[in-house]
């Protein structure tokens, strides 16, 4: 624990960034897909999609989109949601 705290410690003294982990839950994410698909058809197409294929092109994650059909269902989502892809772009 001590060895913990004198890292961190040190990062903030030196002015060191901690690298930040995806906090976006699965819930959270779930949640966001809903939002999005308004016509409750289970993906995410359209316009309604573009701006987050937009976002897995330039996370480099375009390949979220797995049969490349310019949809999200929410599976496809959640991979990506999950790893703050997506982060401020729904609230």
């Amino acid at each position: 624990m001590k060895k913990v705290l004198f890292a961190s410690a040190l990062a903030a003294v030196l002015g060191l960034t901690v690298p930040a982990y995806a906090d976006t839950s699965e819930a959270d994410c779930r949640a966001m897909f809903a939002k999005i698909d308004v016509g409750n058809t289970g993906w995410i197409e359209g316009a309604e999609a573009k701006p987050y294929l937009e976002a897995l092109a330039k996370a480099g994650m375009k390949s979220a989109d797995a049969n490349e059909d310019g949809k999200l269902n929410a599976d496809e989502f959640l991979a990506a949601c999950m790893k703050d892809t997506f982060k401020g772009m729904a609230e």
